[in-house]
Parts: C-alpha cells; structure tokens; sequence
C-alpha cells in the first residue's frame, strides 16, 4: 500500500530498478591459447595455473585469458578490464581494457584476452582480476615458482 507522501519517490524506484543487472561467470581460465573455430565453438588449449622459472624477473612471452559469463538486465556499451596484480595489488604491466557491445538483456558473452611479454617481476602469488562496468566478477590465481 502506497501512502500519498510516497507517491513522488516512484519515478525514484522505477529509475533503481532499471538500473539493477547480474552478471554470472560460467568460467574462467589462463590458458597456453584460445581461439573461436568453425560454430564461435571456444578451444581453449594448455591451462595452467602455474608458471616456473629458474631466474627472476621473468617475461612470459605469450598467454590468453578466457572468460565466459551472462549479462541480465542491461544493454549498452561496457568496459571489460584484465588486471594482472601482486599478492600486495601492485599492478603489474598494463591493464587490458575493451568495450563490449550488450545487446540483449540476456547477453552471452565469451572474451579471449591475450597478453605478450609480461614481465613478473619475482616468485610469488599473482592475481588475473576481471572486471566488467567496474565490477570485480572473477579473479584467477596465478603462482610463479622458482625452480
């Protein structure tokens, strides 16, 4: 029941509701390479989690970032960003920023980041954190050992 003072905040509610969406994360994976083939079918190919290396700092010549997930509840054009982080959040390298095209409200979406020559710096815990309209939806571990 809505009493005659709450009237005004309708258009209010209505712009609040408009504005609430979900993102869901199918998954996520650092892979060797992805490509899309014949269908859009996604070939992720050498997942891994881990990288060793005898020496440090280490550049990691080539790597792919895969993420699938939905989008409910809005349209427009969105920033997708990579961000590769320390286990004390030092960024390292650039961030990877794209815009997305959401056309449904229920919109699909599988995006392959590749990245070249990433320099880490030392051994350690490392973090690939994804985030899209300024949202963080998902964070991979990476560590890096020296062997």
């Amino acid at each position: 029941m809505l009493f005659k003072s709450q009237l005004n905040q309708i258009p209010t509610l209505v712009g609040l509701l408009n504005k609430i969406f979900m993102v869901t994360v199918k998954f996520a994976h650092i892979c060797d390479t992805a490509f899309l083939s014949m269908g859009q079918k996604l070939n992720l190919i050498g997942i891994f989690s881990n990288i060793f290396s005898k020496t440090f700092p280490v550049a990691q010549p080539c790597f792919s970032v895969v993420v699938s997930f939905v989008v409910s509840g809005m349209k427009g054009t969105k920033p997708l960003i990579f961000k590769i982080v320390s286990n004390s959040d030092k960024q390292i390298g650039d961030k990877m920023e794209v815009n997305l095209p959401i056309k449904d409200k229920d919109e699909h979406v599988n995006f392959i980041a590749n990245f070249v020559n990433v320099l880490f710096p030392e051994s350690g815990d490392y973090k690939i954190n994804i985030y899209f309209d300024g949202d963080l939806i998902d964070t991979l571990p990476l560590t890096l050992t020296k062997v």
